[in-house]
């Protein structure tokens, strides 16, 4: 995952609505502002296609994103009563699963399963993103964030879904190489986060394809 070689620009809207059900992708980038654009999309599209949207964010960044959703028309009331939109706090979510200072097995399932019984119960696709493990990483704590991938791609393997994961480019800057590796490891795909109207894209399973 490390290599550019195969990176190509396509649209930000064009991806997001090419992401496929199985797709964990990971976004370093280089402001929050960026960050939440890409998140707004990977939800509204999903939105837009009736998939189940659950997106884990801090609050300050909740407001923003709803922003934006609401700038391109949607109803987030009428969304979250539905259960086609579930925001959930990044913060209560992570305290939920953290035994000192690493990520509980046990207590990530029990505190996933609500939310994924709520997107089950809509019959609908599951897209998932936000910023749990961008919050363990800017805490210096990698190992949790490693563990939190792999837990999250267990889960993927029992509920196939689509995950985006958001970290700020500046905590890459600060690690060793070997974290990074085995953290883009857990991913299917990878993004840029320097552009807020094109994406590069990185595909680790597949051929690349034009768009």
């Amino acid at each position: 995952m490390s290599s550019r070689a195969g990176w190509q620009h396509s649209n930000a809207d064009i991806f997001w609505g090419d992401i496929a059900f199985y797709d964990h992708v990971i976004q370093t980038y280089d402001t929050e502002e960026i960050f939440i654009e890409a998140l707004a999309g990977f939800v509204n599209t999903g939105i837009q296609v009736g998939d189940c949207c659950v997106a884990i964010v801090t609050p300050e960044h909740l407001e923003l994103l709803n922003g934006h959703l609401r700038s391109w028309g949607a109803s987030i009331d009428t969304l979250m009563a539905s259960d086609r939109y579930i925001p959930v706090n990044a913060h209560e979510l992570l305290s939920k699963m953290m035994v000192e200072d690493s990520v509980d097995d046990g207590l990530f399932a029990n505190a996933m399963a609500p939310i994924f019984d709520r997107c089950r119960n809509t019959k609908a696709w599951i897209r998932a993103g936000g910023e749990m493990v961008g919050l363990l990483v800017a805490q210096g704590n990698w190992s949790a964030a490693l563990q939190l991938e792999r837990l999250w791609n267990k889960l993927h393997g029992q509920d196939k879904f689509s995950i985006f994961c958001g970290y700020a480019r500046s905590v890459f800057e600060k690690a060793s190489r070997p974290q990074v590796d085995l953290i883009f490891a857990e991913h299917s795909k990878m993004i840029s986060g320097s552009h807020s109207q094109s994406v590069q894209i990185y595909y680790k399973d597949k051929p690349l394809t034009s768009h």
